[in-house]
């Protein structure tokens, strides 16, 4: 599922693959408001606009290899799925092999660090194993045979997407049918899975479910089903525990088949922010659990990337700046926008595509052609690196750290490296470089962006 920066495809991915934690060098979260925040001032006023301008030339710097111990900030930890095995980075130690098992992919870190999970495919089979952080014997504790069958028999059946709830070490994921040209058609259901204990429970059965977001500690689960043809699309919470499920927003139907909406939740869990798209636009909607969901905002046309700030204050996306380019079209042609929470004020930030934000809201990353940039609204536009570097799924460890992949496009014989730096400072290889090639799954920990 990885790749290069090459077009929009990549961004779809690096928009969706981000991770963050607070303060350089420690852990905890954001400092960002607690509750679902009323639409504010998110551009600044003329004279202290958001920065653009040339980049810092010393900001293409090769990545060095990181000498001694892992450069990480204390707490920190990052799992990578290499050709020969899965191996682990915390701070203060060179990388250390959890397992030398081949065929891994997709490894997730539990919250409480406690645990690894995998996937590995044995006789054609989808398999979930987990081993311990410390290390030890790895343990199957899911398997697709285990699945309910797909009602006709003649598709295979997967989970599709795989969540950790936070603080705990139970995974969340739902189901898929995979056909025989590769398609795959969403369940629709809902799973939690202990990795601890092995126990399996069906939250939502099939078809009662949609696309699934939990909170950042309280144990509630935001799930979106968009309309289908005459049917309503819905918004409601169920408990991490199990019970019924709490409607608290319907939409009407669609002209047009919707994507699955994404709920963004405010960091006390009082409530989640919601952008439906609906004919040529997005509404966007604020959901308190103290209320009903109400309508505060509207797009007009089709964004892409649309992501609110970790504190909610804020709204970014991108959308076509080229009228007349076709559709997907390449990152030159669209514009960063930068809006408040219910896209008043919105104000062009530079040619590109938005990727993410830093879990402070201070700072972003955005793709312009085959350069990735930092963006901030106090400092000067600063590079990451350029598709030529091979730099792709950029996620945040602190409000001041990221990780990244780079160095090889995953072409047969080259092999990508995995990279830490500070917003400041120049790039370190956390692994060293070898001539084996590597697979391109790696997952963080901390991760106050519980939402995957």
């Amino acid at each position: 599922m990885r790749n290069t920066l090459r077009g929009v495809g990549l961004v779809w991915l690096l928009a969706l693959l981000v991770a963050a934690c607070q303060g350089e060098g420690s852990g905890g979260g954001p400092t960002a408001p607690t509750a679902l925040a009323q639409p504010t001032s998110a551009v600044p006023a003329s004279g202290s606009r958001p920065q653009g301008g040339p980049p810092q030339p010393r900001e293409t710097a090769t990545p060095a290899a990181s000498s001694g111990p892992s450069p990480l900030p204390a707490g920190a930890g990052v799992v990578f799925a290499a050709a020969n095995g899965l191996w682990v980075v915390e701070e203060g130690k060179p990388p250390r092999q959890l397992t030398a098992e081949t065929d891994i992919s997709h490894p997730l870190i539990a919250p409480t660090k406690a645990w690894v999970v995998y996937r590995r495919e044995a006789s054609g089979q989808a398999e979930l194993w987990a081993i311990s952080w410390a290390g030890g014997s790895p343990k199957r504790v899911l398997s697709a045979r285990e699945l309910p069958p797909s009602p006709t028999g003649l598709q295979s059946v997967t989970w599709g997407r795989t969540v950790f709830l936070p603080r705990s070490n139970k995974l969340l994921f739902n189901t898929v049918f995979i056909g025989s040209g590769g398609s795959s058609t969403p369940n629709d259901d809902l799973w939690s899975l202990n990795i601890e204990t092995g126990q399996i429970k069906t939250l939502l059965p099939a078809g009662q479910a949609g696309f699934f977001v939990p909170d950042f500690d309280a144990g509630k689960i935001a799930v979106s089903r968009p309309s289908r043809g005459q049917t309503p699309g819905a918004v409601f919470v169920v408990n991490a525990e199990g019970g019924d499920p709490k409607t608290y927003l319907e939409f009407p139907p669609a002209p047009r088949r919707q994507p699955y909406p994404a709920a963004h939740w405010a960091r006390d869990g009082s409530g989640f922010l919601l952008a439906v798209e609906q004919g040529d636009g997005l509404d966007l909607y604020r959901v308190p659990l103290d209320g009903t969901g109400e309508k505060f905002g509207r797009i007009e046309g089709q964004p892409i990337n649309l992501t609110w700030s970790p504190d909610r204050r804020r709204l970014a996306y991108s959308r076509l700046a080229v009228p007349s380019a076709p559709t997907p079209a390449p990152a030159e042609n669209y514009a960063v926008v930068i809006a408040d929470a219910s896209d008043e004020n919105a104000q062009p930030y530079a040619r590109g595509l938005f990727v993410n934000w830093s879990p402070d809201s201070a700072r972003f990353v955005y793709q312009d052609g085959p350069a990735v940039y930092l963006g901030t609204y106090s400092q000067p536009t600063r590079l990451l690196g350029t598709a030529a570097g091979s730099l792709w799924d950029v996620r945040w460890m602190t409000t001041r750290a990221l990780v990244y992949l780079t160095g090889a496009s995953g072409r047969p014989g080259e092999s990508p490296e995995l990279v830490y730096r500070t917003v400041a400072g120049d790039p370190l290889l956390l692994l060293p470089k070898t001539p084996q090639p590597r697979g391109l799954w790696f997952d963080i920990i901390p991760n106050p962006y519980p939402e995957g």
